[in-house]
């Protein structure tokens, strides 16, 4: 049983039916912002115009407010529909009944309580995804890039320079986290025996607020690596790629004859 199950039952008990819809929906990397270092990686002459980056950027800000909605919708049909449950859980796995059949039968309703809340969101996901490809998809075609390949030496220098942003920035995140401990361990305390009371709920979205305030940190500073890393290799200069040399083709040796 983790401390945050303990801390919070009721948030942790929605968030771990949860977290795999929401990690799908806002799953990060490279890949979630469509960025990539390459630039006219086709070579010299075969370079095609990319979508309009502009008309691009609106479509994914789109998609990612419509996500947001969606996530919204998920937790009003949660908080509307399975409050009685989420209650009854809460109480049953308060201290140390958590690991007691009744905590996971009530477990188990929340559950089934909030299926259909998640059905309904996966839907709602699916069908952003949906229209925000449909909205790039639409876009006109921007400029023809250039050909050539970035620089090596100044691509490699952008994705350093990425590397160590993003590291700094988890390094930040681990710190404010830490930052969190103190909230976590009051809440903890105020909140034994006496769950419903308002300073435990108090102390519970003090302990929330401050580890929301610290994702919310963590992803804007990534986006903004990622950014300058596309800024950095943006302006890098391009070059004709070298080519590979020939290899020659191994000649087979005679076969050794002996004699008669």
């Amino acid at each position: 049983m983790t401390r945050r199950r303990s801390l919070m039952c009721t948030v942790v008990l929605t968030g771990l039916l949860m977290g795999p819809l929401v990690s799908g929906a806002f799953g990060r990397g490279f890949g979630g912002f469509g960025f990539d270092f390459g630039r006219g990686h086709e070579g010299p002459g075969q370079g095609t115009a990319p979508p309009n980056a502009a008309c691009v950027s609106a479509c994914r800000a789109t998609g990612m407010a419509c996500n947001s909605t969606a996530f919204t919708q998920l937790e009003t049909c949660v908080s509307t529909s399975c409050s009685s449950a989420l209650s009854a859980a809460q109480s049953a796995c308060s201290g140390s009944s958590a690991a007691t059949p009744t905590c996971e039968t009530a477990e188990e309703a929340v559950g089934t309580c909030v299926q259909p809340c998640r059905q309904a969101y996966s839907a709602g996901v699916s069908a952003c995804q949906t229209t925000t490809k449909a909205c790039a998809t639409s876009c006109p075609a921007g400029a023809t890039p250039a050909a050539g390949v970035p620089d090596p030496t100044c691509e490699s220098g952008c994705i350093t320079t990425l590397q160590q942003c993003q590291s700094a920035a988890g390094t930040a995140a681990q710190g404010c986290q830490a930052g969190c401990l103190t909230l976590q361990a009051t809440a903890q305390t105020t909140c034994t025996g006496q769950h419903h009371t308002p300073a435990c709920q108090t102390a519970r979205q003090a302990a929330l607020q401050c580890e929301s305030t610290c994702e919310s940190t963590e992803r804007q500073e990534s986006k903004s690596c990622t950014s300058t890393a596309q800024g950095c290799t943006s302006a890098c200069p391009l070059v004709t790629p070298t080519p590979l040399p020939d290899t020659p083709t191994p000649t087979a040796s005679p076969s050794p004859t002996t004699g008669g």
